[in-house]
């Protein structure tokens, strides 16, 4: 038993330091003027999506060298249910992207996640969890918080769960989704569908 954690710690601390020696070098060509288009014919999309996602925390300045400034400075959280590789298409059709579980950790309940998400003053949250009948999810949140005045309280855009149709609903109603995060008398909740 003890050399199968042995192993198992061998190898995580292996692709911990594979990990990071990508993002150095995908670091560095960045700052050498590459741009996320080009970054995707020399890495895979699963390294890409992590590194973009850690860049966001880490350093967002290299990310807006990859991907150019955001569409606006509204700070937009993504939640865990959602695949991290719609945050270039948020980026760039929104607003800067960051990732919930990297910023609040794993595993957050919709009530503390959409507290910090207001304490941190995050626009919105990208999520594909469309429950909407419940007093402790992320739209009854919302609901709730508009109903109740709050200033500050961030907006749910709700996306597809399908990363393909995620992505192909981000890019379809970019104009929608600034509109809606812009309007103070647009309802708290938008739902986007690829093909709407």
């Amino acid at each position: 038993m003890d050399k199968r954690k042995a192993k198992r710690s061998q190898n995580k601390a292996s692709q911990t330091q594979r990990f990071a020696a990508l993002q150095t070098d995908i670091m560095t060509a960045i700052s050498a003027g590459k741009d996320y288009e080009s970054l995707a014919c020399d890495y895979s999309e699963s390294i890409l999506k992590r590194v973009f996602s850690r860049l966001a925390i880490e350093a967002p300045e290299l990310l807006d060298r990859a991907l150019g400034a955001p569409a606006h400075e509204m700070r937009i959280l993504i939640d865990e249910c959602v695949d991290p590789a719609v945050l270039p298409d948020i980026h760039r059709g929104v607003g800067r992207a960051i990732p919930a579980a990297l910023l609040f950790g794993k595993s957050v309940k919709d009530q503390p996640l959409y507290q910090a998400a207001t304490e941190n003053r995050f626009h919105a949250i990208v999520s594909c969890d469309s429950v909407s009948a419940g007093k402790h999810d992320l739209c009854g949140l919302a609901r709730r918080a508009f109903e109740g005045g709050n200033p500050h309280a961030p907006r749910i855009i709700i996306v597809p769960q399908k990363t393909e149709d995620a992505l192909a609903a981000l890019r379809q109603h970019v104009q929608m989704m600034s509109d809606f995060l812009h309007k103070k008398e647009a309802p708290p909740v938008l739902t986007l569908n690829a093909g709407m």
